[in-house]
């Protein structure tokens, strides 16, 4: 689809519109299975943010950058690279480091100031976070 705004012509790809409605021939060829596995990762990305957030508020985490919002962008990334492949993640991409495979309990051990939270675990082929 081709949308024009001002002087420029934008190409862009749009699966849902305004209504929800899903346009078929857009739609990712993922399966059923995949589609719940992101899904499950979408909402274990939320309920990390949120508790971290509720830690930070109560002086037990550190500076916390949320992620609310931008569940679908990390889990989406991470989900269409390789095992294999090795990632760079930045500080808002805990649901990055959740599909790879990170536990939890380190991301947290990390936003609450202890350093041993970004011992990545053998397989996990990631870095530690870039600020």
């Amino acid at each position: 689809m081709e949308k024009s705004i001002g002087k420029f012509d934008v190409k862009f790809v749009q699966i849902l519109d305004e209504n929800g409605n899903c346009d078929e021939k857009e739609m990712p060829k993922l399966s059923s299975t995949d589609m719940k596995k992101i899904y499950e990762f979408m909402i274990l990305t939320r309920v990390f943010d949120d508790k971290a957030l509720k830690l930070q508020r109560q002086g037990r985490l550190g500076t916390y950058a949320s992620t609310l919002g931008q569940e679908a962008a990390n889990v989406g990334s991470a989900f269409a690279i390789g095992d294999e492949d090795l990632v760079f993640p930045a500080f808002r991409e805990n649901g990055v480091y959740l599909i790879r495979g990170m536990p939890p309990e380190l991301l947290y051990a990390y936003w609450a100031g202890d350093e041993r939270g970004m011992q990545i675990p053998k397989g996990v082929n990631m870095f530690t976070i870039s600020i």
